[in-house]
Formats: structure tokens, C-alpha cells, sequence
């Protein structure tokens, strides 16, 4: 609200983020404001039950944050990071949260990060996989807002866009810096890599 009404800042720019528990109020915010360009989730939580069980076998108390639950009705394109080594919240939550998204989704999950060390272990290809993605939020925002012309003006964007390359071609985000060929490229995930090492 302060981004938008104070800073000015349309919310089909503005990407949401949030590391460990703060994956909670981010895909809270996501699931109610579906306009917002993307949502980028670091070593979430699928669930306070899930990770609870993880602690305390059959944990039988009641589930006040189920992003898993929430995560299905989140619109806008998600990043899933989580380091395969992380001891404190298993990468099987982001499992979890993949498997029930049903946005356009992207995953990272580099083999030997932890819980609090991804970016500093791994800098630059998470550097360079977040800007990947908002490269993808960024042209999720046009394709969005050419949705709503007019049936003429799709049919001349058409027409004129056949006659050159495509300028708006979707980025692979996984480790080479290539472009893709094709809207099919939006369901390419980031790859775990050696050189992600």
C-alpha cells in the first residue's frame, strides 16, 4: 500500500519476496493481490505443520500458516529457492509448493547451500537466476497488458510481428544465458547445475 499510494509505484511492478518465514506473509500477499508482477519464495515453508512434523512426529495441532493450501491460488509467476542442504526447513517444503502452484513456476535449488548461506555461497547465479526471472515478470506484465487491446489492435500486432523477429522472446532461466524459441520456454525450470557449485 505504501509502494503504491505513497512512492507511487504500480503494483503490476512489484515483485514480492520473502526468505524462511517470511514466505508466509509473501504468498499471503500473493494469494490477495494477484496483479503483482511475481513472487520470489527463499527456503520457504510449505506449511507450519509440515515443517512442525519435521520436528515433532504427528503433530496433530491446528495449521495457522498453509502456504501450500495458498500457493494454488497465487496468479502471478513464482521462484522457488531453497539449498538441498538446508538442515533447518528440508527443500522438500519447496517440493511441496511446486508440486501445488499452478502459476507459471521456476525453480533453483543449488545441491550443497544451506539454510542461511545461499547468497553468499552462491552470489552471482543468484544474482543472475532473480534477474532472469524478472526478466520473465517484466515481459509477464506486457503479454498482460496487450491482453486487454482490442481485438483490431491484437490482429495488427500480429500482422506487424510477423514480419520481423520477436522482440519480446521469453529468457530461459536456467544456467546458459540463451533465449528461448518459444512461449514454451515460460515452463523451463532453473536447473540445479555442477557449475552452480
Amino acid at each position: 500500500k505504501f509502494m503504491r499510494d505513497k512512492l507511487a509505484i504500480e503494483k503490476e511492478k512489484i515483485v514480492v519476496m520473502g526468505h524462511s518465514i517470511g514466505s508466509f506473509p509473501s504468498v499471503h500477499i500473493a494469494e490477495h493481490k494477484s496483479s503483482i508482477a511475481g513472487l520470489i519464495l527463499v527456503s520457504p515453508i510449505a506449511s507450519g505443520k509440515m515443517y512442525t512434523n519435521d520436528k515433532v512426529n504427528d503433530y496433530k495441532g491446528i495449521d495457522l500458516f498453509n502456504n501450500s493450501r495458498k500457493i494454488k491460488k497465487v496468479k502471478c509467476p513464482l521462484l522457488l529457492i531453497h539449498g538441498k542442504g538446508d538442515k533447518d526447513i528440508s527443500y522438500d517444503h519447496s517440493v511441496t509448493l511446486l508440486k501445488n502452484a499452478k502459476c507459471h513456476k521456476f525453480r533453483w535449488f543449488p545441491l550443497n547451500a544451506n539454510h542461511k548461506n545461499i547468497y553468499d555461497k552462491y552470489r552471482m547465479n543468484y544474482i543472475k537466476k532473480v534477474n532472469k526471472f524478472l526478466d520473465f515478470c517484466s515481459t509477464s506484465i506486457q503479454n498482460r497488458r496487450n491482453s486487454k487491446n482490442s481485438i483490431s489492435s491484437i490482429i495488427s500486432e500480429s500482422e506487424q510481428s510477423s514480419n520481423k523477429s520477436f522482440g519480446n522472446r521469453i529468457r530461459r532461466i536456467d544456467s546458459e544465458d540463451d533465449i528461448g524459441e518459444n512461449m514454451e520456454e515460460r515452463k523451463i525450470n532453473i536447473r540445479d547445475s555442477d557449475e552452480d557449485e
